[in-house]
């Protein structure tokens, strides 16, 4: 119960001093006696007393959130009456209350979740008396053939239209696969939404891509989507966890994704010059692709936010010569605006969640092939480079900072894998 203002009424006047209690009892001071209320004397009255009960009805803020694969935090709101108690539990263990996991009235809980490693989505919750918010974490877009959510190293061999992976699940294994002609271009990606990389290729002569389907093995699916003039940038453009077969044509600057969430459906917008590289990545965090382009002749990024259509983002970062190398180097979600310098070996990152700082980091020969991933499964990109004269990789994983590994994968002509292999392939 919650007591609101007494409402008495009285048949006599009392002291400005005078205070009741719920027996109908009235205490006055009485300054003469020396000692105040002194005098208790017994009143008959009458009162009306109002009482509501207290409303411990709990709302969410949201009854579920989506966020990325990565490690990062987030924070729901809880609205409740005033006097009202709850605890917010976790039902996963990789979901972790930071604060505000007990309280009283309204209220906000503050949580983190570990990067996901599993290589698929997965669903967790946080329990607030009989409500559940449901936490939504998409998987990390890598190059991940056997789905445990760690980059395999992987190359192409034109020649023969094999792929070769060395699976991180299995150490002293690797998957060996024939998918492709050498005109072909490479485009792995998520296409079934499993949690694992599919093998596929573009044919730029007929436009068609062809994908050996993980999920179903012994299936592929063969879809024409594109000019032999165009460029693939496929992508998660609808946010449904499934890679969209998607092209950018120099000609006019015009993205074309066909949205597999939508089936039959979709999306077109045109964005970019002849001359730019297109580099597509969820650079606002929404879970989404967002289309952008690299423009070599100033060095500028523009990016076009799918969280704030009609909107964008112009940022010089790289010189002419320079190699546009996006992704999450600091493991918060978000496309990084990066680049490698040949001429030095160096990277140079925007960390999205430092706005206005910079990290640099010299790894690699200028003839080598940067192959970033997240290897060691930190949630960040590590800065990977492939040495063609040799066919070595070189990983600086982030997790340990000093060390390095090498790891001998690939013959000379071949074309080492990573999610940066359509964006190489259009530079000198």
């Amino acid at each position: 119960m919650r007591f609101m203002p007494i409402n008495m009424s009285m048949g006599f006047p009392f002291p400005a001093a005078t205070f009741f209690d719920l027996v109908g009892t009235r205490y006055e001071t009485c300054p003469s006696c020396g000692n105040a209320n002194s005098n208790s004397v017994n009143y008959t009255f009458k009162y009306n007393l109002t009482a509501t009960t207290k409303d411990c009805t709990d709302y969410l803020s949201a009854p579920n959130l989506s966020i990325t694969g990565h490690a990062s935090s987030s924070n729901f709101g809880i609205d409740t009456g005033t006097g009202c108690n709850w605890t917010a539990l976790s039902l996963v263990p990789w979901i972790t209350i930071n604060s505000g996991g007990n309280g009283n009235g309204s209220g906000t809980v503050n949580f983190a979740v570990s990067g996901n490693t599993t290589g698929s989505s997965r669903s967790g919750g946080i329990s607030v008396g009989n409500l559940t918010l449901t936490v939504n974490q998409r998987k990390n877009p890598i190059i991940d053939f056997d789905g445990d959510g760690l980059s395999d190293k992987t190359v192409w061999r034109p020649s023969s239209g094999t792929w070769y992976s060395i699976l991180s699940s299995a150490p002293g294994s690797f998957l060996s696969k024939s998918w492709g002609l050498p005109s072909d271009m490479p485009v792995p990606g998520d296409y079934d939404g499993d949690g694992t990389t599919d093998i596929a290729v573009w044919r730029p002569s007929s436009g068609i891509w062809y994908v050996l389907l993980s999920g179903t093995p012994g299936s592929y699916l063969a879809e024409q989507w594109g000019l032999s003039s165009d460029i693939p940038v496929s992508g998660d453009f609808d946010g449904d966890g499934k890679t969209d077969l998607a092209v950018w044509r120099p000609s006019d600057g015009t993205w074309y994704a066909l949205l597999s969430g939508s089936p039959g459906t979709y999306t077109t917008g045109q964005w970019g010059l002849s001359t730019d590289i297109p580099v597509p990545g969820d650079y606002d965090g929404d879970g989404i692709t967002d289309i952008a382009v690299w423009r070599p002749s100033d060095g500028t990024w523009y990016v076009s936010p799918s969280s704030t259509p009609g909107s964008y983002t112009a940022k010089q970062w790289g010189l002419s010569t320079d190699k546009p190398t996006p992704g999450d180097y600091d493991g918060d979600g978000i496309t990084d605006i990066a680049v490698w310098r040949p001429g030095t070996g160096t990277w140079f990152v925007l960390p999205s969640s430092s706005p206005g700082t910079y990290t640099t980091k010299l790894w690699g020969l200028s003839s080598d092939i940067p192959a970033p991933g997240d290897f060691d499964g930190d949630g960040k990109w590590d800065m990977d480079v492939w040495r063609s004269g040799t066919g070595i990789w070189y990983e600086l994983p982030s997790k340990s900072s000093g060390s390095f590994t090498t790891t001998y994968w690939g013959a000379s002509t071949d074309i080492p894998i990573s999610p940066l292999t359509g964006i190489l392939r259009l530079l000198p």
